[in-house]
């Protein structure tokens, strides 16, 4: 009777172990060793942006991308530019607003691989109180426990109410802006 129980014991385990979901690990970004810019056109030539402080968590396996997710927090106070003059002047109601919204962020569960390490995270960006559905291109390059995380992808300002009143028009900023990313990550754990 007890060999029966401990056979039954044993395929219940093994059949357990078969079907148990596959986690993902974990990854922090190393935010002083990574990137996250924006580039405006302004009257025809690029203007680089850029936030100084955020943070990613990556929850990523290779082999079962299904349970991969992404959160990223901006803190939109941190945006700098190419001077003291912008760098107020986008922090105002007009553009960022970022005293009354001083965190952007993009949350993604949806993940599908499209390279050998290329995968598209589907999701959503929030700026500025506004949500909105976004696919982000991600290339992923791992190395032992460190992880580099990168992509860009073209957002429009409008579509977030940045750049309001008299800048509404794309006559001198142009309504797209791409945002770049350089990610170095750890693995947590």
């Amino acid at each position: 009777m007890s060999h029966t129980i401990s056979v039954r014991v044993m395929f219940a385990v093994l059949a357990m172990s078969l079907t148990a979901p596959v986690f993902a690990a974990k990854w922090r970004s190393i935010t002083a060793d990574s990137s996250l810019e924006f580039v405006v056109t302004f009257e025809g030539a690029e203007s680089t942006g850029k936030f100084e402080a955020f943070s990613a968590e990556l929850g990523f396996e290779a082999e079962s991308i299904d349970t991969s997710s992404l959160r990223v927090i901006i803190d939109v106070r941190s945006a700098t530019m190419s001077s003291a003059d912008l760098d107020e002047a986008i922090s105002e109601k007009t553009w960022f607003d970022s005293a009354a919204y001083p965190q952007a962020d993009f949350n993604s569960t949806m993940f599908r691989q499209t390279g050998k390490q290329e995968f598209l995270a589907q999701g959503q960006v929030s700026i500025k109180g506004v949500a909105r559905e976004l696919v982000l291109p991600l290339n992923i390059s791992i190395e032992g426990d460190r992880m580099e995380l990168s992509g860009k992808v073209t957002l429009s300002r409008l579509d977030f109410g940045i750049g309001t009143g008299e800048w509404e028009s794309d006559s001198s900023i142009a309504h797209a802006v791409d945002v770049r990313f350089k990610l170095l990550m750890q693995k947590a754990g």
